[in-house]
């Protein structure tokens, strides 16, 4: 895997949620680039799917070569983009979990007005 796509890998893989709404939000923001750039690639990836198959039908000698480096490459999407669905999920839970905690914060405050001095 080259380093680009470990960066990525490693982005998608981090624990970091952000500790308030914007940094989960900024979070959400580049993972919606990244899903955006996943897609582009993904088109790749088929035209390389396509290119590996008619290889295959012109009876290229060494094609378990070619086999093997479209297996690779359809594992390493598949595995971006289970990440990516994962990390989504857990920074829309992070979202909703801070924004309850932000609408208590706001609730304790305005109750709290009533027992001023």
């Amino acid at each position: 895997m080259n380093s680009g796509l470990l960066k990525r890998e490693n982005g998608l893989k981090s624990a970091d949620l952000g500790e308030t709404i914007s940094q989960v939000n900024a979070k959400l923001k580049n993972l919606e680039a990244f899903e955006s750039e996943y897609t582009a690639q993904n088109q790749r990836v088929d035209h390389l799917r396509g290119l590996g198959q008619q290889l295959k039908a012109l009876h290229y000698n060494d094609q378990p070569t070619i086999d093997a480096r479209v297996s690779s490459i359809n594992s390493t999407f598949q595995n971006l983009q289970g990440l990516s669905v994962t990390r989504k999920q857990n920074l829309e839970e992070r979202l909703a979990h801070l924004q309850h905690v932000e609408n208590l914060l706001l609730e304790f405050a305005k109750r709290g007005l009533e027992f001023r001095v």
